[in-house]
Order: C-alpha cells, then sequence, then structure tokens
C-alpha cells in the first residue's frame, strides 16, 4: 500500500511517469487485480492526450494486461492504437506479431493488412505488419517486399529499416545496403536493443569483429534472457580472439534456450574453444 501511495503521488506530479504507472499496473497485479489494473491505465490515458508517445507506450501496456485476461480481440484492438499512435514504437508491433503467431492467425492477419493497404496505402506500420507476418510464416522475399514498401512511404520508419537489413544480411541481399539500413534505424532508436542487435550481427557479417562486440554487447545487457543475442555476441568475441568471454555466451545462449536457432552452431564453435 505504502508503494502503491508513493506511485500514484510520483504520478500525480507528473502524468507522463510512464514507469510509475508500470510499477503501479505491477502492484494491481501483485495483489489479484487485474481489473483495477485496467481501470488505472484507460484513466492515465486522459492525462496524457498531449503526448502521443505516452499515450501509444499506455495502450501497449492496456494490450498486454487484456492479453493476460485472454481477452484478445480487446488486446489487439490496444495494440493497433498503440502503433497507429506511435508508428515507431516497437513493443506494440512485437507484442500484436506475437499475439497473432501464438493464435497462428497468419491468414486473418494477411487479409486484415492487406485490406488495410488498399484502404489507406499511405500508411506505412500496415506493409510492416504485413512483412512481419510473412516472415513469421518463412516467406521472406514477400515480407522483405513489404518492408522496401513501408520504407517508400515512410523513410522514417526504424522498425522497417531494422527488418530490412536483417533480411538482406541472412537471407541474401545487399550487405553494404543492410548495413546503411541497420545504421540508420540505431540512429533513429539508439537506445533499442533489438536494432543494436541487427546492426551487431551485420558488422559480424563484414568481418568488423570489434565493431560487432561493441553493438552486441548493447542488445545483450538488454535481452539477457534473450538466447540469440548470446548467441550473436560470443560468435563476435570468438572472431575478434576473446576465446574466454565467447564460451561464456555461448554456453550462456545454449543454457536459456538448447534448442534456439543457431543452438548447433553454437555448439559447433564451443568444441573448438
Amino acid at each position: 500500500r505504502e508503494a502503491l501511495k508513493e506511485q500514484e503521488e510520483a504520478l500525480h506530479l507528473n502524468p507522463n511517469l510512464i514507469d510509475s504507472l508500470t510499477q503501479i499496473v505491477s502492484l494491481y497485479l501483485a495483489e489479484g487485480k487485474p481489473d483495477k489494473a485496467i481501470e488505472r491505465c484507460i484513466a492515465q490515458l486522459t492525462t496524457t492526450q498531449d503526448r502521443p508517445q505516452n499515450q501509444a507506450m499506455i495502450h501497449t501496456l492496456l494490450g498486454q494486461l487484456y492479453r493476460s485476461q485472454q481477452q484478445h480481440e480487446k488486446a489487439e484492438a490496444q495494440f493497433k492504437l498503440a502503433i497507429e499512435t506511435d508508428p515507431n514504437l516497437l513493443p506494440a508491433y512485437f507484442q500484436l506479431g506475437d499475439l497473432y503467431a501464438k493464435q497462428q492467425s497468419f491468414d486473418r492477419a494477411i487479409k486484415e493488412y492487406s485490406a488495410a493497404i488498399a484502404a489507406r496505402p499511405t500508411f506505412a506500420p500496415s506493409y510492416l505488419l504485413l512483412g512481419i507476418v510473412y516472415d513469421a510464416q518463412e516467406q521472406h522475399d514477400r515480407a522483405t517486399a513489404q518492408y522496401a514498401k513501408a520504407l517508400q512511404v515512410d523513410p522514417q520508419l526504424a522498425l522497417a529499416a531494422n527488418n530490412l537489413a536483417w533480411n538482406y544480411a541472412e537471407y541474401g541481399g545487399n550487405l553494404d545496403v543492410a548495413l546503411s539500413l541497420a545504421q540508420k534505424a540505431k540512429e533513429q532508436l539508439p537506445d533499442d536493443p533489438r536494432i543494436a542487435d541487427t546492426l551487431g550481427w551485420i558488422y559480424y557479417k563484414k568481418n568488423a569483429y570489434l565493431r560487432a562486440v561493441s553493438t552486441l554487447k548493447e542488445s545483450v545487457e538488454k535481452l539477457a534472457e534473450n538466447p540469440i543475442v548470446h548467441y550473436h555476441l560470443g560468435m563476435a568475441y570468438w572472431k575478434n580472439g576473446n576465446m574466454a568471454e565467447a564460451k561464456q555466451e555461448l554456453n550462456s545462449a545454449i543454457q536459456i534456450n538448447p534448442a534456439f536457432p543457431g543452438a548447433d552452431e553454437a555448439r559447433k564453435t564451443l568444441s573448438q574453444l
């Protein structure tokens, strides 16, 4: 109760303290009161109308709350509102994409995003989301085409640049173009660990191992439970001659998930250390 009181006071003094709102939500959830958490987020939306980025973050938080209560339609609506409010808010895309993936609703998603593009061809996030669905189905050529269209509509859409860079690097494309796209995404969203991972992995593929290590360390610090970023950093350490660090990171990746994409290569590399 004291913690809740202090966070509410902080939010009263500054309605844009999203961290305080997140803490309030966590406290309600700890008490088994998800309805209270949802109610509090809805109330906060009315106090941040002049801050689109904050509104988008609250919509994303609401989407997560609804999803945790198995209210998937409401969750989907909130994630879409977040994306429309702030097209560069990456967590909203990942949450929505994950929601569809968990439901195996790929055809539904493709139909919906295609209709959205037809209705509003100048809204770049629709192309981006369609690309994410194609990637989830391993139709990477189609995904790449959608990311490119998104950037044609909005050259500042950082996630589209990031995803296009990744697909060029992983599935056949010009590494120099991939590097340029990833660097552009990093400039726009310098603190996002997923973009740092993309950029660092491209540095690795271009044999710029020292830069790869420096950039990938940013990802590991913020995505400590993601085996792939540990794997990427471990491979970069290995190529840079840092054998002890490489061993540590590759082992961490396997411990987190023994079957992650790249696990076989990680084990093969470990056998050489």
